[in-house]
């Protein structure tokens, strides 16, 4: 895996992050196993760096993280 695609899409997403923290919208990161593939420990740095992100999202707007049923429970409170 290329620096600068790992690069852009770390910028990306976590801008997706940072978006939906400060907006108050839901974003759905899902991660495999298998995507971790042969360069674990860049994909483990990867995933490290948009768990930081998610941190200062935590800490400065509340963001939360959600497994999918409290997702889908959430969003079933939104629709009633």
């Amino acid at each position: 895996m290329a620096a600068c695609a790992t690069s852009r899409a770390h910028r990306r997403i976590a801008g997706a992050i940072r978006h939906a923290a400060r907006a108050g919208e839901v974003v759905h990161l899902c991660w495999h196993p298998h995507n971790f593939g042969v360069h674990m420990s860049d994909n483990f740095a990867f995933l490290g760096g948009l768990l930081d992100v998610f941190a200062e999202c935590r800490a400065r707007w509340g963001m939360r993280s959600l497994g999918m049923a409290d997702a889908a429970e959430l969003a079933g409170a939104a629709v009633e």
